[in-house]
């Protein structure tokens, strides 16, 4: 197979990827995670702080949007009063996870009533951490709203059909401005419609075969699933003639619908008979 090659792999990570440069920085990249670490732990707390205190509405506000698009005030006042966490008294945190734009701590918050072992999602947004998903474990409730399930066959046929013709006739126009508006509001505040357009430039002269590729249904070469964060992956392909545009797609819950946070392309042509072939 002769290879066209052009990835692209824009992913949520703009921010809080761990490891992102190594070449000599291990230095640079221990105060990098003591930096993640501290900031997680001092936003969660302060969280928690208004919580435990009865500013439901000053935390609400300060959560990510995406808790916020999911849910109401009173729904996430009633949320919070039933796991207990209007009576917040300190945190103890035990562990940290830090993946793509997305970082998570886990530990135990003692309250007035007693102990809740507890994690906390938590997303970059507009230059703060702040508080994506709340979670209370074991056997306790989960607070982001009604929980996204894996979509059916057919929707998530459509979710790759829709992002994949959004994506074509961006690069057929050169503008992703259009495409921009789309996407969710978690990658809207790590990216601009120019940074976009910079990133896939490389596909606009071969903008002329974008077309082959949107009438076609998506094959999954992996099956689609919902990670640990309720992130939706989808990777597959379409097959066209004169080759196959491979994506790897992951998509966030934005009530209602799913919202496009991260999208990776590869143009892949077969290899054309020659009599320099061997």
């Amino acid at each position: 197979m002769k290879q066209v090659t052009v990835v692209v792999l824009i992913i949520l990570a703009l921010l809080l990827v761990m490891g992102v440069v190594c070449i000599g920085m291990c230095g640079g990249l221990a105060w990098f995670g003591y930096s993640v670490a501290k900031g997680a732990f001092e936003s969660a707390d302060e969280f928690l702080v208004a919580v435990g205190q009865g500013k439901f509405d000053e935390a609400y506000q300060e959560a990510a949007t995406g808790l916020r698009n999911s849910e109401s005030l009173e729904s996430f006042t009633e949320g919070m009063k039933k796991a207990g966490l209007d009576g917040y008294m300190s945190s103890s945190w035990t562990g940290l996870r830090a993946e793509n734009n997305l970082v998570t701590v886990e530990g135990t918050v003692t309250t007035k009533t007693g102990t809740v072992p507890l994690k906390i999602t938590l997303v970059k947004e507009n230059d703060k951490l702040r508080v994506l998903r709340i979670d209370v474990t074991p056997g306790g409730s989960s607070r982001q709203g009604d929980q996204p399930k894996l979509p059916g066959d057919a929707e998530l046929r459509r979710l790759v059909r829709d992002t994949m013709r959004d994506l074509s006739q961006a690069i057929r126009e050169e503008s992703f401005v259009a495409f921009y508006e789309k996407i969710s509001t978690v990658w809207k505040a790590q990216t601009d419609a120019g940074k976009l357009e910079d990133a896939f430039k490389d596909f606009f002269p071969l903008k002329d075969r974008m077309a082959a590729w949107e009438a076609v249904e998506p094959v999954f070469d992996t099956p689609p699933r919902l990670d640990e964060n309720n992130i939706l992956k989808l990777k597959g392909y379409l097959a066209a003639r004169d080759g196959n545009l491979n994506f790897d797609l992951t998509y966030v819950y934005e009530h209602p619908t799913w919202k496009l946070a991260g999208i990776s392309a590869k143009i892949v042509t077969p290899k054309k008979d020659s009599p320099d072939d061997k």
